[in-house]
């Protein structure tokens, strides 16, 4: 996640940060959560925005630019054409 210039939080290898576990969904009636950037501590916090059940599925925007960031890769070595998203690192370059 992006929290300013040059500044970036990734849970990937940590299993033991929740928020990890929280998506995004296409239906923005069923977002519960926003993330509260911090990028002063290079961290995000997680508010709620409703009440959430226990076991309930927990769903936050990524933004915009999370989706154009994706770029579509193959899923086997059989040449199929059928495609998954999978995250580009950041261009740092360009953040100047």
């Amino acid at each position: 996640m992006r929290l300013g210039p040059q500044v970036y939080v990734d849970a990937l290898d940590h299993p033991e940060v929740m928020a990890r576990y929280i998506n995004d969904c296409r239906n923005s009636w069923l977002y519960n959560v926003a993330f509260r950037k911090l990028p002063q501590e290079s961290k995000a916090l997680v508010v709620a925005l409703k009440d959430i059940q226990p076991g309930q599925e927990i769903f936050v925007d990524y933004g915009r630019w999370y989706w154009l960031s994706l770029k579509p890769t193959k899923l086997g070595d059989d040449g199929s054409a059928t495609a998954r998203l999978e995250p580009r690192p950041p261009d740092v370059s360009r953040e100047h």
